[in-house]
């Protein structure tokens, strides 16, 4: 068994994950990357063919095509005020971003107006 060169601790698991990349001005999901990971602290190292690939689909120019596109809420730390009662509904607006409603508490499925996107 192989122990994690950065903790000393965990094992090297090989596993698929997900990577975010930035790509551009954007940041980009990378879905069933082989890599090995630690299964305690989380190091995650790719081989060298991984990496190169990684390194091209990160680069804008290149032809690289998504297999898929999706929308997810953006929260940003500093537009989002303090709740003084964990039960309230707050609209966060987030500019260039479909209209988001979070229902409190946390752990509550937000609600999305996607007809902001059809305007644009």
């Amino acid at each position: 068994m192989n122990r994690c060169p950065v903790c000393q601790q965990g094992a090297l698991v090989e596993q698929a994950i997900e990577k975010w990349m930035p790509r551009g001005d954007l940041w980009v999901l990378v879905r069933n990357v082989p890599a090995v990971q630690c299964d305690m602290c989380g190091e995650t190292v790719f081989s060298q063919d991984i990496a190169e690939r990684l390194v091209l689909i990160a680069r804008a120019e290149t032809a690289e095509v998504p297999t898929s596109l999706q929308t997810f809420p953006v929260y940003d730390f500093r537009a989002t005020p303090r709740l003084a009662n964990a039960t309230s509904v707050v609209p966060v607006v987030m500019q260039s971003q479909p209209e988001v409603v979070f229902d409190r508490p946390a752990q509550a499925t937000p609600t999305v107006d996607y007809s902001v996107l059809a305007a644009m």
